[in-house]
């Protein structure tokens, strides 16, 4: 395992790599793919510049992901960046990162990143103490199948009788863990 340091000094040389081909004027067509992978990699240098303790670097390259995303016609970089900052941040704050990263998710598709958008949401709701984190992490269910095969792995979701007459309800999608009690209530 390399450390954040050493992962962050080569992703920055290879953003500014990418930032010379962008300038030398490829055509449309590599400009965006070019843009695409900047703003991959702006995403995860933003996260690790947090990660290091350098909120300034972290929010310049939240704005470089930004643009590669407008750049590059792919709003899903957005999504990641605003969805990763809602690990940085809390309470409120991580709850408005989540919803805005929902904002740049296209009408269909990427389901399974609406998915872990969603249980994101449940998360930091049921942080809050708000009782819709249930209703959430339900919907996050429903929005996507199942069977599909890459959701088999990320997406598990139980409810459970407690001894006190409560309900528990534990789910995980996408690696994030909700965990919600209740006494003598059933969620709907």
């Amino acid at each position: 395992m390399l450390p954040a340091r050493a992962i962050y000094q080569g992703l920055t040389t290879h953003i500014n790599e990418l930032s010379t081909l962008l300038q030398s004027g490829p055509s449309d067509r590599f400009r965006r793919r070019l843009a695409a992978t900047a703003g991959e990699a702006a995403t995860l240098a933003s996260w690790i510049a947090w990660d290091l303790k350098q909120p300034g670097q972290s929010a310049s390259f939240e704005r470089v992901s930004a643009l590669a995303a407008k750049e590059s016609g792919h709003q899903i970089i957005q999504a990641c960046t605003y969805a990763y900052k809602s690990y940085a941040v809390e309470g409120r704050a991580a709850y408005e990162a989540v919803r805005q990263a929902q904002q740049f998710l296209p009408a269909q598709g990427d389901d399974a990143t609406r998915a872990w958008l969603l249980s994101r949401e449940a998360e930091e709701l049921a942080a809050l103490g708000d009782r819709r984190a249930i209703e959430v992490m339900h919907q996050a269910e429903a929005d996507i199948d199942p069977n599909a095969e890459e959701v088999q792995s990320i997406m598990t979701s139980q409810v459970n009788r407690a001894s006190d007459g409560g309900t528990v309800v534990v789910g995980s999608v996408g690696g994030n863990i909700l965990l919600w009690c209740t006494r003598g209530e059933r969620p709907e």
